[in-house]
């Protein structure tokens, strides 16, 4: 039994290393083989005589004329040998068609050489490169009508894609265009077209006035040169600014800007010279004087350079969007009324009757200082509300303020959410205040 199973092991592990492939036709000599007979004959060299001779393809299927450099023949001819043969080893075996048997198989890291029959290293391409079948990496030659897979490398037809499409060579299929839409719009179903966004979700007694704007139910409306903006606390129509004007303002000041930056530039090159010019002749009047001169006119233009790119800064900034002037209307508004509310009004009391002093003459004023006060802080908490469509909700153990939609953006703040710091702060307000009640009550 042990003596059967050593001999299959022994025929088994030749069956695992012999390989059969087909004999190729080639042109041989001196036991090199060759895929051509221009190969061949090429590889003869320059022969006995030297360069320029060498030899070329003969009248015969075999024959290597030997010429010199204009292709004269010598008389010298070398015969190829062709036929089949076994150039990757093993026995050449006749039939249909002709084999080499026995030869040495590949290794697993190995190929045979479609052509030459002989193993050789793969190669690893990347795609979309591939093997074609030499060892060599190459992409696939397609025709007009196909394009190569990037993924692949495959030869693939493209589909026809619709003006809303683009192609997508990987997956060979087509996909919607991204449409770039404006603000508060969307591409449609189709992907053909932008469509309008759904009105704005305003708060209770409040609308969508067509801008994505929340107003109030019974506000007025604007005219087409107009736009809402907050005047003294109040939501009005106001003209919408000249952007051509604005435009136009902002490039002529950067115009100037530039000609007197250029300017500035050639001062800076007159009293460089002017001053290497004073170190040359340092006691020359002339000189000095023209080097002063020069430091004047530098430093007079650095002046207008400055105060230019200053005024092209100021005409860019005007050139605002309109909620931003809107915005800044009414914040100057109120920075206003603050401004008024600290000033004062100058008020001033008559004594009732000459060298007596009336308690009840102070009280009256004290009384209406703080009547013009309160009217004038409910009057900046009023502008301030409007400015923020500012409204209150919640029902929970703290408010939620909801300030409607700024700039857009719909803005909630639940207190809920810092209930416990929230408490920590209100113990500490109230252990201070019962500490100051109590030091007053005993001082």
């Amino acid at each position: 039994m042990r003596i059967l199973l050593a001999c299959l092991l022994f025929f088994s592990s030749f069956s695992v290393y012999a390989d059969n492939y087909n004999a190729p036709t080639m042109w041989s000599h001196n036991s090199t083989y060759f895929s051509t007979q221009s190969a061949g004959c090429t590889s003869l060299g320059v022969g006995p005589y030297g360069s320029p001779y060498h030899y070329v393809i003969g009248n015969s299927s075999t024959a290597c004329d030997y010429v010199n450099a204009t292709g004269g023949a010598t008389g010298q001819t070398i015969f190829l040998a062709y036929g089949y043969v076994c150039p990757a080893g093993g026995s050449l075996q006749t039939g249909t068609p002709y084999i080499c048997a026995g030869a040495p198989s590949c290794t697993s890291t190995q190929f045979r050489n479609a052509t030459t029959q002989i193993c050789q290293n793969m190669v690893v391409c990347t795609p979309p490169e591939h093997d074609n079948g030499f060892g060599i990496c190459g992409v696939a030659e397609c025709t007009s009508a196909q394009v190569l897979n990037p993924s692949s490398g495959v030869c693939q037809t493209p589909p026809t894609c619709g003006s809303t499409q683009a192609y997508d060579a990987p997956s060979n299929t087509c996909f919607l265009k991204t449409l770039d839409c404006p603000n508060h719009s969307h591409a449609s179903t189709a992907n053909d077209k932008c469509l309008a966004d759904a009105p704005m979700a305003c708060p209770s007694g409040q609308h969508d006035d067509g801008t994505y704007i929340c107003v109030a139910d019974n506000a007025v409306g604007c005219s087409a040169n107009q736009t809402r903006g907050y005047i003294n606390g109040s939501l009005q129509c106001i003209t919408k600014p000249n952007a051509a004007m604005f435009a136009k303002q902002a490039a002529d000041a950067a115009a100037n800007a530039a000609v007197k930056s250029s300017a500035e530039i050639a001062a800076n090159a007159a009293n460089q010279t002017a001053q290497q010019n004073l170190a040359a002749n340092p006691t020359d009047p002339a000189t000095i004087a023209a080097a002063t001169a020069a430091g004047n006119a530098q430093f007079q233009a650095a002046q207008d350079s400055l105060a230019a790119s200053r005024a092209a800064s100021a005409a860019n900034n005007t050139s605002q969007s309109t909620d931003q002037l809107a915005a800044a209307q009414s914040l100057d508004s109120i920075d206003k009324s603050l401004t008024n509310m600290t000033a004062g009004t100058g008020k001033t009391f008559t004594l009732q009757t000459a060298g007596v002093f009336s308690d009840a003459t102070v009280n009256t004023a004290v009384d209406s200082a703080k009547a013009d006060f309160n009217t004038q802080f409910q009057s900046i908490s009023s502008q301030v509300q409007s400015l923020f469509t500012f409204t209150h909700s919640g029902s929970g153990s703290l408010p939620s303020f909801d300030y409607g939609t700024i700039f857009h953006v719909h803005v909630v703040a639940d207190l809920n959410n810092y209930a416990v710091p929230l408490s920590y702060v209100g113990l500490t307000v109230m252990f201070l205040a019962a500490y100051i009640s109590v030091r007053i009550f005993l001082e």
